[in-house]
């Protein structure tokens, strides 16, 4: 757990040491459920202080803060890397230029807004418990995401992670997201689990197409997207309850 805790947080938990057991990954989902039940305490006093937009920014600013940003970089990156349109190796120089391209930020600043709205949404229908479990779809995301991809060349972190993500883990952190999604918002959540993970999978597939294994940069941009797309799943819910 402290492994996951140090990946995932800026917490000082101590070193990770010098790579990950097998089992470490389990615990990003439990550790996204810590992460999301802080961002719905701020929701929930955010919103009672100013009102449900300034709530829903808050929780932006707690994420930042807790996770460091952590693979919105990545994103911005591997929008730059796609939207070169070179092939793949010029793609990857792209993605590891230090700078944010245009097309890059205008993905990230795109992304951000659209959080924003469906957490606006979460808590204008006063879905506290909800707002905690995109987090944890998000981290499960990456570790599907980890578990079904080909590791890229070379020494590196994302190989470290990939060489542990073996299919019994990936099937353990999803039965985890999904359970959490029936405590946190019923059956929606389920779903909502359910949609996160499968666009996990699908974004992991379709970047290791395109480059022909998936990079650090590419299997946090598949945990994002998950999260997205969970969070955009629980906001229809609310939506349709009329909020």
């Amino acid at each position: 757990m402290r492994f996951a805790l140090s990946f995932l947080t800026v917490l000082p938990v101590g070193k990770r040491g010098p790579g990950p057991s097998r089992w470490a990954l389990f615990w990003f989902a439990p550790v996204g459920v810590a992460i999301g039940l802080v961002l719905a305490g701020v929701g929930f006093l955010g919103a009672r202080l100013w009102g449900p937009l300034a709530g829903a920014a808050l929780v932006l600013l707690a994420e930042f803060l807790l996770t460091g940003g952590l693979h919105l970089d990545a994103l911005a990156d591997v929008a730059d890397g796609l939207y070169s349109r070179r092939p793949p190796a010029q793609a990857l120089e792209a993605m590891r230029d230090p700078r944010i391209g245009a097309l890059g930020a205008a993905s990230l600043a795109v992304f951000l807004l659209l959080r924003l709205s469906f957490f606006y949404l979460l808590i204008s229908g006063g879905r506290w418990l909800a707002l905690a479990l995109p987090a944890c779809v998000g981290r499960a995301g990456m570790v599907v995401a980890l578990a079904l991809s080909k590791p890229p060349e070379g020494p590196s972190l994302a190989r470290q992670l990939q060489e542990v993500a073996a299919p019994p883990v990936a099937a353990a952190a999803s039965l985890a997201a999904l359970a959490m999604g029936g405590v946190l918002a019923g059956g929606r959540g389920v779903l909502s689990s359910g949609a996160g993970l499968l666009a996990s999978v699908l974004t992991a597939r379709g970047l290791e197409r395109r480059w022909g294994w998936l990079s650090g940069d590419c299997v946090g941009t598949s945990g994002a997207l998950a999260e997205l797309v969970g969070l955009a799943c629980l906001a229809s819910g609310a939506l349709a309850r009329g909020v």
